[in-house]
């Protein structure tokens, strides 16, 4: 393995990491705002003033630089992949700020399922 590959899937995973923890606290933090009809201008006001939100907003922005940075470096076939993992830490992210939280689980096992069939065909 040449060292643009050690690099690109260095920032792959560090990619899909940013954008699962981007993913996890987006849905957390829009759970804290009121209900409104979908694109609504105060939705948006409301959001906006969920620094929640605002980090997340921030996480995507660094997620696709890095994205940006393992395609420079690595084919699409070795990234593409590679970011999927999102999924993976978005899942576990989430669990992980429930746990904290003391916030009841969903049923996990559905989705646990779910994380290990991904990981599986990821391999």
């Amino acid at each position: 393995m040449n060292n643009n590959t050690s690099v690109a899937i260095v920032t792959a995973l560090a990619a899909a990491g940013v954008l699962g923890l981007s993913a996890a606290i987006d849905q957390r933090s829009t759970k804290k705002v009121k209900t409104r009809e979908p694109l609504s201008p105060r939705l948006i006001l409301d959001l906006v003033r969920q620094p929640l939100w605002l980090i997340a907003i921030g996480a995507n922005v660094v997620g696709f630089i890095l994205q940006v940075v393992a395609l420079a470096y690595g084919s699409l076939a070795l990234v593409q992949p590679l970011l999927v993992c999102d999924l993976l830490f978005a899942v576990l992210i989430a669990w992980y700020l429930r746990q904290r939280a003391s916030e009841p689980q969903p049923d996990m096992k559905p989705i646990w399922a779910g994380v290990a069939i991904t990981t599986i065909g990821l391999a």
